[in-house]
């Protein structure tokens, strides 16, 4: 009986000793799953932030406490990769992508997501061929698992690295698969359609294919406005405008920008209008039509912000063209000017590149602090579990004690069994020895790490500091074969300069006796040759200036005979008493002028700028006046869209425009006031008007984007639709203005021009004033603007008026 209860106390014993290791292990694991859950919460505070570097330590961490044996160990590893990806730092997130794909199953979610990922994460560092290595194996498995969304994803991106790689017809092979793949896919939605064939036109224009290009291009644009996104029809517009622009289809890749233009002025997109503008420019410039293009470089300047990195390549285009185009007039300041600034923006982009390779290797430098971080952490956390079992040990020999306590009791009360006792004390006790000998063995152990982890110190240390003599070293050396290849190279060139320069003077003085000796000869008979060659001189002197004097004589009556044909200044007042005209013609002659009539108390006053100066301008003025005398005095056409229709059909015919390809017109901008109705009506064709309201801010009246005469707008049927009408009461209006481009046009001194908004601001601080004044006001400005300048830019003109 005492033996079998001696037994029960050592099997209670032994179960005690199981139950704390057992509790002691819960208590463990309950701590590393409270540690996981703060790790978490503070790694999406950190997210939230978009502090990466910090998210990426956490979840470093949270991957140290999870164990390889765990379920959700493969997740921890894709999460690591996944922020490491979405921090920019595209190598690890590779290396932690590639251990999922050996940890997991092929065919779970996981897995596929991860080999997604890897593609993307070559394709982000430019390592192509590796990116689409990868994409083609995902291309293969999709397909045998018909996942036709991941299919058409595989499809796109292998089209889009074949273009990166040059190989263009490749590329159009898969944007044709993918396009007829998601064709057939009736759950696929009109915009992911028109993206589609978006991409298509775009790769049939990369191999020079413009007609099935230009196709799939308008079908993009066709099934963005079916589903309703005008404001994603942009990127598509522009496509097909390069397109028609390349294949020499201008009057079709005008209409397409234009188009895009007047999107972005809807949408109030102020970057994309740039962009668009700059496409508008270089195209008139291949139309030859540098006027125009020089005018919108320039409005490129005016709405562009060199802040945005995006507009900075457009920025830099504008004033190198316009450099270009100043130089072709002989405006070196000027165009000196404009080289200088696209040479600082081109700097400044120079700049961006490297600060965006700056922020990358700070990102790498960073993940590396954070490995050498978590490898001290997997130090510590070693140590720590070391210094746990070197306690259990401890706790164990305590229970060792108790037991041998025990036994003694034992002892004395069961002193037949004497012998049996003692053998069992000796069993317990080589026990104990067991234990301490093993305690004393992980000590000596954990002396030996230490020793060999100083050791390896004391190694690192020293391998660092002969790499650091050897690199200093070999800095000294290349350091001294430089200087003396530097002294051989500076020797040898100064003994070529000197042969060179003693050659030259050799060469130079006999060559000089030589001519000296020619001149000499050749002074003699150039001597009578001066003498007729002055006669002949003098002789065509008199021949030109007699010339200049009869084209000037001509001139002056020409400009008799156009001052004749603009009505007077007291028959437009008789009806509109408040009225001042501010008219300064290029040459004694002009193309701008104004025209008025007044009839069943109606008043039109028209302000029309003619293509050119001078005696050209002044030929289309003598057109148009007499177009519009014959359609509103004659023919009685009232409505201003209507009779700036006529005009343009007028101009068309009158120059034959459609036999002979010829463009000529004017721009021009017609009011009709109603004194009876009391309204206003205005049309525009590349005209704008502009009016204040008392108490109010200066109102900016647009006509349309086209102008009078041209073959770009000869198609039937078309008159009706060109010009619109837009009608103001007149109540509350207070000053109204019609203007030419000549005074924002001009130059000053510094070589600046006027410029629209400097126009408006001018106009709006002196409309106050009396009108009869602001005459006076306006030449003052234009002169103190011209400056010194001889010559004037272009023809002025502006018309002011209040309405009683």
């Amino acid at each position: 009986m005492k033996n079998r209860g001696l037994k029960i106390l050592l099997l209670l014993c032994l179960w005690g000793i199981a139950f704390s290791a057992w509790g002691q292990k819960m208590e463990e694991t309950s701590s590393l799953l409270k540690r996981k859950q703060h790790l978490k919460v503070a790694l999406q505070s950190s997210l939230d932030l978009n502090n990466y570097e910090q998210a990426i330590r956490l979840q470093r961490r949270v991957l140290a406490l999870t164990s390889s044996e765990e379920e959700d160990y493969v997740q921890e590893v894709y999460n690591t990769g996944l922020l490491y990806e979405e921090w920019g730092v595209y190598k690890d997130a590779i290396t932690y992508y590639q251990q999922v794909l050996a940890q997991a199953l092929p065919t779970s979610p996981l897995w596929q997501e991860s080999q997604v990922k890897l593609a993307e994460c070559y394709f982000s560092l430019n390592e192509w061929e590796r990116s689409l290595e990868v994409y083609e194996q995902v291309l293969e498995r999709s397909m045998a698992q018909q996942n036709t969304g991941e299919t058409s994803y595989s499809l796109g991106a292998i089209a889009r690295l074949n273009e990166l790689m040059g190989d263009f017809e490749q590329a159009l092979q898969f944007h044709l698969k993918r396009y007829q793949l998601d064709d057939d896919n009736a759950t696929l939605g009109l915009i992911e359609k028109a993206s589609r064939a978006n991409n298509l036109g775009y790769a049939y224009q990369r191999v020079h294919q413009a007609e099935q290009a230009a196709y799939y291009l308008n079908e993009a644009i066709r099934l963005k406005e079916q589903a309703g996104v005008k404001q994603e029809m942009l990127t598509a517009l522009i496509n097909l405008g390069v397109v028609y622009n390349g294949d020499k289809k201008l009057s079709q890749a005008q209409e397409v920008f234009e188009r895009a233009h007047d999107l972005t002025l809807e949408q109030g997109r102020k970057e994309q209008e740039v962009i668009v503008l700059s496409y508008l420019a270089k195209l008139y410039q291949n139309q030859g039509k540098e006027e125009k293009s020089l005018k919108i470089w320039e409005e490129v300047l005016e709405k562009g912000d060199e802040e945005s990195q995006l507009l900075r390549p457009n920025m830099a285009q504008a004033h190198q063209e316009l450099g270009q185009l100043f130089s072709k007039y002989g405006m070196y300041r000027e165009a000196n000017t404009q080289y200088n600034a696209a040479h600082e923006l081109e700097k400044v982009m120079i700049g961006d590149r490297y600060g965006e390779r700056l922020d990358s290797l700070k990102k790498v430098v960073a993940a590396n602090t954070i490995d050498k971080e978590l490898k001290l952490l997997q130090i510590e956390k070693e140590i720590k579990q070391l210094e746990l079992k070197q306690q259990q040990l401890e706790d164990t020999n305590k229970e060792q004690q108790i037991l041998l306590l025990q036994q003694q009791k034992a002892k004395e009360q069961l002193e037949k069994e004497r012998a049996w006792q003692l053998v069992e004390t000796e069993r317990n006790l080589s026990q104990i020895r067991g234990l301490e000998h093993a305690k004393a063995l992980l000590a000596l152990a954990n002396k030996k790490k230490e020793q060999e982890a100083k050791q390896q110190a004391e190694i690192f240390a020293r391998e660092n500091q002969l790499k650091a003599e050897r690199n200093r070293v070999q800095r000294l050396e290349l350091e001294d074969i430089r200087q003396r290849q530097k002294l051989i190279l500076f020797g040898t060139l100064l003994l070529f300069v000197v042969t060179a320069g003693i050659l030259y003077a050799f060469f130079h003085i006999r060559k000089k006796n030589a001519q000296l000796r020619i001149s000499k000869q050749q002074l003699t008979e150039n001597a009578v040759t001066l003498t007729a060659m002055n006669e002949r001189l003098q002789y065509n002197s008199e021949v030109i200036e007699n010339k200049n004097q009869e084209i000037y004589s001509s001139l002056q009556y020409a400009q008799r005979i156009q001052t004749a044909m603009l009505p007077s200044l007291e028959a437009i007042r008789e009806h509109i008493p408040e009225l001042f005209v501010f008219y300064k013609p290029y040459d004694l002659v002009g193309g701008d002028f104004y025209w008025f009539w007044y009839e069943d108390r109606k008043s039109f006053l028209a302000v029309a700028d003619c293509t050119g100066h001078g005696v050209p301008g002044a030929f289309l003025s003598m057109i148009g006046h007499k177009l519009l005398q014959e359609i509103v005095v004659e023919k009685k056409n009232h409505r201003p869209s209507e009779i700036l229709s006529l005009l343009h059909e007028g101009m068309m015919k009158a120059l034959r425009q459609q036999d002979t390809g010829n463009n000529d017109g004017m721009d021009i901008s017609l009011v009709v006031i109603d004194h009876k109705a009391r309204e206003l009506q205005f049309a525009g064709a590349h005209h704008s008007m502009l009016y204040l309201v008392e108490g109010k801010e200066m109102n900016h009246l647009k006509g349309n984007r086209r102008a009078i005469g041209g073959s770009i707008y000869q198609k039937e049927g078309m008159s009706e639709d060109l010009f619109t009408t837009h009608t103001l009461p007149m109540e509350g209006i207070a000053t109204i203005y019609l203007y030419t481009d000549g005074f924002q046009d001009q130059f000053s001194p510094a070589g600046k021009k006027y410029m629209n908004k400097r126009f408006r601001d001018f106009l709006k601080s002196i409309h106050h004033r009396r009108i009869f004044d602001q005459e006076e006001l306006v030449e003052r400005e234009f002169e103190n603007w011209k400056g010194t300048l001889e010559r004037q830019t272009d023809d002025v003109l502006v018309v002011g008026f209040r309405i009683m």
